[in-house]
């Protein structure tokens, strides 16, 4: 309707102009010359045909300019409709995206929601999928995926066999029920993988007290989540990124950190007997009471870390880096590879407890 109006106008436009650019003018000189008598200055022609040239010329000139106008005023019409028209495209375009977006989601939630677990798994890559293409959906569907791998996860429908693990000092081979699904897997593995560039400073993942037994988080972006409460026995997390991560109280008991980094995470009581952390960045991590009977931590950065009252009974700590650990109430008995020379880099007190062959300074 504006374009029809705007078209309209110009046209009228146009018709007016060529009453005042060149009807009126020629009127408005024919009567100048009268009055004026220039024809007089043209001595080598009669007066009729002076006028009649001059007027002709004239009247040419200004028919030229008129057409160079309407020319414009067509194009810049045809401009402003086809803005209008691709404007208008836009929107079609941006409204039918939205919709597509909100369809594929409701149809995402519904396989995700179904008991056929093919179904859970295409509806867990579909949000992946919408996660990608909509900024703004991104951490929506991320606390989706973090909430169905919570509620979800085999701990909510084995809790007497999880209670079983838990009471247990040594770790178990996991069995086939205890076994993490795939389609938990796929959300882990969706989680791991996205693009934290697109969530905000205070968006963070949740996945507290969810039972991830064996889970495979092999370079998994998990910097500052929150894992709390988790069961990640015999987990795979070598070249995890860890940073600032809460882990209090989390049961990682032979779970494979190689390389990854965990600086500044808080793993204050988390359970990390014959855990392998082999090359793996601790530096300012806080494992205060925490449990590292057998792990191995060779080449381990531990520098600045706070390990106050915690259990490195039988750890293997060849290579690891001790400048300014706290080891304060730490238990090393039977250590192995431990040199005097990181043990003076640390720092003790008589509470700690060292392995025999080394001596208190």
């Amino acid at each position: 309707m504006v374009v029809f109006l705007i078209y309209s106008g110009l046209v009228y436009l146009g018709i007016a102009s060529l009453y005042w650019f060149v009807v009126f003018p020629i009127n408005f000189i024919e009567g100048f010359l009268e009055k004026s008598q220039l024809n007089k200055l043209f001595f080598f022609v009669n007066q009729v045909e002076q006028k009649d040239q001059i007027l002709f010329f004239i009247a040419v000139v200004i028919m030229a300019i008129g057409l160079v106008i309407l020319i414009k005023l067509y194009y810049l019409n045809k401009g402003l409709y086809n803005l209008s028209k691709t404007g208008i495209t836009v929107k079609t375009t941006i409204g039918t995206e939205d919709k597509q977006i909100i369809q594929c989601l409701n149809n995402a939630l519904e396989w995700l929601s179904s008991d056929q677990i093919a179904l859970r798994l295409g509806g867990i890559y579909a949000l992946e999928r919408i996660a990608k293409v909509s900024a703004q959906d991104h951490w929506k569907i991320m606390e989706i995926l973090s909430t169905f791998v919570r509620y979800q996860s085999p701990g909510k429908i084995h809790v007497e066999q999880q209670k079983q693990i838990n009471e247990l000092s040594s770790p178990l081979p996991i069995t086939e029920d205890q076994k993490l699904p795939i389609d938990i897997q796929g959300a882990l593995t969706v989680i791991a993988r996205r693009d934290s560039s697109k969530e905000l400073e205070d968006q963070k993942i949740d996945l507290r007290n969810a039972t991830l037994i064996g889970a495979n988080l092999t370079e998994a972006n998990l910097q500052e989540a929150y894992l709390s409460g988790s069961k990640l026995q015999g987990a795979c997390l070598n070249q995890a990124n860890l940073k600032g991560a809460y882990v209090i109280g989390a049961n990682l008991e032979g779970a494979d950190f190689n390389q990854a980094n965990l600086q500044g995470a808080y793993l204050i009581k988390a359970n990390l007997t014959d855990a392998c952390l082999f090359d793996a960045n601790l530096e300012g991590a806080f494992l205060r009471r925490a449990k590292l009977e057998k792990a191995i931590l060779w080449n381990a950065n531990l520098q600045r870390a706070s390990l106050i009252k915690a259990n490195l009974q039988e750890a293997n700590l060849e290579g690891a880096n001790l400048q300014s650990t706290d080891l304060r109430g730490a238990n090393l008995q039977g250590a192995k590879n431990l040199t005097q020379k990181q043990i003076e880099l640390a720092q003790i007190d008589s509470e700690t407890i060292l392995p025999d062959y080394l001596i208190r300074n």
